[in-house]
């Protein structure tokens, strides 16, 4: 007597018999069928239900890595660990494809349950082992999986908990800054209750602002945020996949920016410039695009960075080559609307400054030195700042040399340019 039919997506079947670390044992679709029933068992999602009484049917429409049982809740699996027990990788052990295993669930309105990998299940238990590996990375994902109701058993569980969203913002920038050279997301709280989410949309990172995303949306009451923000700062090499993916994200009522295409600012610019006379055309600023960049491009610095101030919505977005010597370059005929709009949003031509620091940044007073990577007090400026605003006891360097170090050469090349262009100014 059949107790419990269980659908098997094809791609799972397919991965394990594809990889090196699975157990020589597992042969084929009847072996795999099996400690899929072992897994279900451990995890008592099948209770008093033998192994002769499950029927099995592999599936082709299921994109997913895991299982429908009964058609009453799904299985989502996680990736298969590594031969000592390890995680291959932060972002796909769980997060990467779990977005298929929620749509689906979705659609079928059942609940969303999550296990170890059966292969890597079945290993632990022939060892006497139990998987306590978890990176924290992975610990918050089953943190925030735990949060909007999908549920965890005995193979794979933590008990990281997210008390709030200052907690959460925390561990997710605390991440970040452990992993600068990914592009992981970083989280800002404004002070009007908004939130803002710099991610990106392609391959591994989908399935961790996917979780983000949607937790912040179901939250959004209990924990007070009135907008949230998602600045896409990278995009997916696949417009039409790019596009599904943002669409997905609004429906969460969540607004969405573009700062790496910036298609409709630079058309602007060049749409002036194809349709009117040279001294008709005006060079735009756009703030909110700018402060975007800055943050990005030195890895979402949020004190000002030349002292510890650390009210983000008052810091200013100073540039270091000046607005308006750029718009003197481009009336003047030696760079192109193009040009000279990029070089108004460069992230690089930036700082996030206080209002002081931006003040005493632009007339002069203070420079950023190339060679030391800090923010130095001009030499004829000293007496009159030490007397006024003693400014040399506070004066200190966010931007340090590993933030510096993480810009490519290209980007190296363009802020040497500014910073020199800064320095010429205030020396004449």
């Amino acid at each position: 007597m059949i107790k419990s039919k269980i659908d098997v997506s094809k791609a799972f079947i397919e991965n394990i018999l594809n990889d090196n670390d699975v157990d020589n044992n597992i042969k084929n679709n009847d072996e795999i069928f099996k400690i899929i029933y072992e897994t279900l068992v451990f995890d008592e999602y099948l209770v008093n239900v033998k192994f002769e009484e499950c029927s099995f049917t592999v599936n082709p429409n299921l994109k997913y890595q895991g299982v429908i049982v009964n058609n009453s809740f799904l299985v989502y699996f996680s990736q298969i660990l590594s031969s000592d027990f390890k995680t291959k990788s932060r972002n796909t052990f769980l997060a990467q494809n779990f977005y298929n295993a929620f749509k689906i669930a979705k659609n079928k309105n059942i609940q969303v349950c999550v296990s170890l990998n059966p292969v890597s299940l079945r290993l632990l238990n022939k060892f006497n082992l139990k998987f306590t590996k978890a990176t924290p990375s992975i610990n918050n994902s089953i943190a925030i999986m735990k949060e909007i109701g999908i549920r965890f058993s005995n193979s794979l569980n933590s008990n990281n908990t997210i008390e709030n969203l200052e907690t959460f913002i925390a561990i997710k920038n605390n991440l970040k800054l452990k992993n600068s050279k990914n592009d992981s997301m970083f989280i800002v709280k404004t002070d009007e209750n908004n939130v803002d989410i710099f991610g990106t949309i392609d391959g591994a990172k989908w399935g961790e602002t996917f979780l983000t995303c949607l937790l912040l949306s179901e939250k959004r009451k209990a924990w007070n945020i009135d907008k949230i923000n998602f600045i896409l700062y990278k995009n997916d090499n696949n417009r039409k996949l790019s596009n599904d993916k943002l669409n997905i994200l609004k429906s969460f009522n969540i607004n969405i920016e573009n700062t790496y295409i910036l298609n409709s600012f630079y058309k602007d610019a060049l749409k002036q410039q194809n349709s009117k006379p040279i001294d008709e055309i005006s060079l735009k600023r756009n703030q909110t695009l700018f402060k975007r960049k800055i943050q990005q491009a030195f890895n979402f610095i949020k004190e000002c960075f030349a002292c510890d101030y650390s009210i983000f919505d008052n810091l200013i977005a100073s540039h270091i080559h000046r607005f308006t010597d750029i718009e003197d370059e481009f009336e003047k005929g030696y760079i192109s609307l193009e040009e000279a709009t990029k070089n108004v949003t460069d992230g690089v031509n930036g700082f996030l400054l206080c209002p002081n620091h931006d003040k005493e940044f632009e007339k002069g007073y203070i420079y950023f030195d190339i060679d030391t990577l800090s923010f130095k007090v001009k030499k004829n400026h000293k007496n009159l700042l030490n007397q006024s605003l003693k400014l040399t006891q506070f004066l200190s360097s966010r931007i340090t040399k590993n933030k510096i170090e993480m810009l490519n050469e290209q980007e190296m090349d363009k802020f040497r340019y500014y910073v020199s262009k800064h320095v010429k100014r205030i020396s004449e």
